[in-house]
């Protein structure tokens, strides 16, 4: 029909400027535009939108990438499919670099208008970032949506929302709006897109380019302007001089100049001038093969080490060792290691780190049950009563033991179990401490603990160490249990009592005494001890009174110190390879948060995410720090790690780390 002709990839589009000739090319087609006239779709006509087409799509219509250029990314969604373009300004006009477009699943069809736009996005950066878009380099991004300029403005996105926008928030884009009229590049391929598994074909042809792409961007191309840049170099220029003249100056001729200068007198020996460029011959280490490196100017070297980075995110070794191949200047070494160490891909993967860890932080008590760790063990084996979960509560002092089994962990039955058993027994403890549960951060749970006086504590997130007293006897208990059930497993809460028994009347290896000497005064009567006859009794209550509080007070005293000494020797033995987190509010950090996502490999991803801010510095080990999603949480020193950035330094580029 009429309408036909008029939408892309007919020249009167965006598409014009890359086309030669476009009016000659349409004419056929404009001429069927004239409302006066029939519609009649002659061989021309074909003809003029087939060569139309093939000019679209044909190599001399498309670019090729410059390092340092900005990069332009137009995208758009329709009905039906959603198209990207990338281009490029180069010498002051845009020059297309890419295509990309593919119809929408099913699913896809029925979102709303915005997330179909913010789609077209995720998918172009995804489909465009071998070009180097995720490199940190600012680029633009252009739509015809008006709402996809308040992305970063979005409050608490969940779900596949907040999935996409952690996926793009590592680019520095910058979103800028464009009328439709404007915007008819991207828009003609939304409206007609590849297939989504598309023909074989474009598949291949598509992976031919990538394949090309990702080879091009790692390779920099030493062009006749090295000469020029070296010569302008302020450290390179006496160099190529003495080279020239074929005379090395004396040592007190070169004293006033910088260190690279003096770092390449010292080597003139192998440097010599090959086509106007300065190269040094360089030998391997075995003496086989000598190559000719290109010495560097300072403007050039930040980009030769990306690029070589890039290609595989190797570390500072391979990495060198390709630098190295080619090109060479004065602390080429060190360069590489700060850009390695700078590298966001590889922070998030976060090869090579934690670092040393915090030191560790001594909490001893001095009173039975002033303090006591909860935690919840399971799911095990559904019992015959109805049990799943095992609540244990931990005295910190007398390390006296209690595993409550109940159905589930829910706030209130946690709740219930540690009154009915552990309160109502040994009275209510001054502190409880917990993990990060939801079931300990209800509020259920918190108002029975303050209606009690209970001053409730937590562990740092993903900090399980915190709570290390319960989280060992967890694991102490569940031995024990594995060796006692019957073969179908239902049976462990009738074992419970027994075991609990065994573990009271058996002494600890930090106080030294048992859970029940510290906490009843006495030694439990256990099977092995009724082989003999029973020690006498006393003869009356106020003896047992008198000798049992006495026995308590020195009990209790002996306890306290082998207490400290252990809790000493454990930190001294703990902090050998420690060191004291040097982070300050404002700092920049990675956060390592090793979540599993649902329907991902978990060998492929990245576990740490940054950058991080510090806000606060709550004790010496413990931070307060705001996600790039915008929320505050509080972490342990032991889950950051330094985020290293680079800039250049201005005036003369050179790679720096701040």
């Amino acid at each position: 029909n009429v309408k036909e002709p008029q939408s892309p990839p007919s020249p009167r589009s965006h598409h014009r400027a890359f086309i030669p000739q476009p009016a000659k090319r349409a004419a056929p087609l404009h001429a069927l535009q004239n409302k006066k006239t029939e519609f009649d779709w002659r061989p021309e006509c074909e003809a003029a939108f087939s060569d139309i087409k093939f000019a679209l799509t044909t190599p001399p219509v498309l670019g090729h990438p410059i390092p340092g250029a900005p990069f332009l990314l137009d995208t758009d969604a329709s009905d039906w499919g959603i198209g990207a373009v990338l281009s490029q300004v180069q010498e002051e006009r845009e020059v297309v670099l890419a295509y990309y477009s593919r119809c929408l699943s099913k699913a896809e069809r029925n979102y709303c208008v915005t997330r179909k736009e913010l789609l077209s996005l995720v998918c172009a950066l995804r489909h465009f970032d071998s070009y180097g878009l995720s490199s940190g380099e600012p680029f633009i991004v252009r739509t015809d949506h008006a709402s996809l300029q308040w992305l970063r403005n979005f409050r608490e996105p969940d779900g596949q929302l907040a999935r996409w926008l952690a996926l793009i928030t590592p680019y520095n884009y910058q979103v800028q709006h464009r009328s439709g009229h404007h915007h008819q590049n991207a828009d003609a391929l939304s409206r007609r897109p590849c297939a989504k598994d598309g023909c074989n074909y474009c598949r291949r042809q598509e992976e031919k380019a990538r394949d090309r792409i990702d080879i091009r961007r790692t390779k920099v191309v030493v062009d006749s302007d090295w000469g020029t840049k070296q010569r302008k170099d302020e450290d390179i220029a006496p160099v190529i001089t003495w080279v020239e003249a074929g005379t090395k100056p004396l040592w007190q001729d070169v004293v006033s100049c910088s260190p690279e200068t003096k770092a390449l007198w010292a080597m003139l020996d192998t440097l010599t001038l090959t086509k106007g460029l300065l190269v040094r011959k360089w030998e391997n280490d075995n003496g086989t093969k000598i190559r000719e490196q290109v010495v560097v100017p300072k403007e050039q070297r930040q980009q030769i080490l990306w690029n070589a980075h890039n290609f595989g995110h190797f570390g500072r070794k391979r990495t060198l060792s390709e630098v190295r191949l080619r090109y060479y200047w004065p602390g080429m070494t060190k360069d590489v290691r700060m850009v390695c160490a700078a590298c966001q891909v590889c922070g998030r993967r976060g090869k090579g780190r934690p670092g040393p860890r915090a030191p560790m932080q001594i909490y001893v008590t001095g009173t039975p049950f002033e303090r006591v760790c909860v935690d919840a063990l399971g799911p095990l084996p559904l019992t015959e009563d109805g049990n799943r979960y095992i609540v244990v509560a931990i005295d910190t002092f007398t390390k006296w033991p209690e595993a409550i089994p109940v159905p589930d962990i829910k706030a209130i039955t946690v709740a219930k179990g540690l009154v009915d058993v552990v309160f109502s027994r040994f009275g209510v403890p001054r502190e409880l401490h917990t993990d990060q549960g939801r079931n300990f951060e209800a509020d259920v749970f918190k108002e029975v603990l303050a209606l009690l006086g209970v001053h409730k504590t937590r562990t740092s997130p993903m900090r399980p160490q915190s709570d290390g007293q319960v989280e060992r006897f967890n694991r102490t208990l569940r031995e024990m249990l594995a060796k006692v059930v019957d073969s179908h497993q239902r049976n462990w809460d009738r074992c419970l009592p027994c075991l609990l028994l065994a573990y009271r009347g058996t002494p600890h290896a930090a106080t030294g005494f048992s859970p029940a000497a510290l906490t009843l005064g006495r030694e439990l009567t256990l099977p092995v001890h009724l082989l003999i006859e029973p020690a006498p009794g006393f003869k009356t209550q106020n003896e047992y009174a008198f000798e049992l509080h006495t026995r308590l007070q020195e009990m209790h005293e002996l306890a306290r110190k082998r207490l400290r000494l252990a809790a000493v020797e454990c930190k001294q033995r703990y902090d050998v390879h420690a060191k004291v987190p040097r982070y300050d509010p404002g700092d920049k950090v990675w956060f390592h948060c090793p979540d599993r996502k649902v329907g991902r490999c978990p060998k492929l991803q990245n576990p740490w995410k940054g950058p991080c801010l510090v806000l606060k510095k709550i004790t010496e080990v413990v931070f307060r720090i705001r996600l790039p999603n915008g929320k505050k949480r509080v972490i342990h020193a032991d889950k950051l790690s330094p985020f290293t950035e680079m800039k250049k330094e201005e005036g003369n580029g050179v790679v720096i780390s701040t």
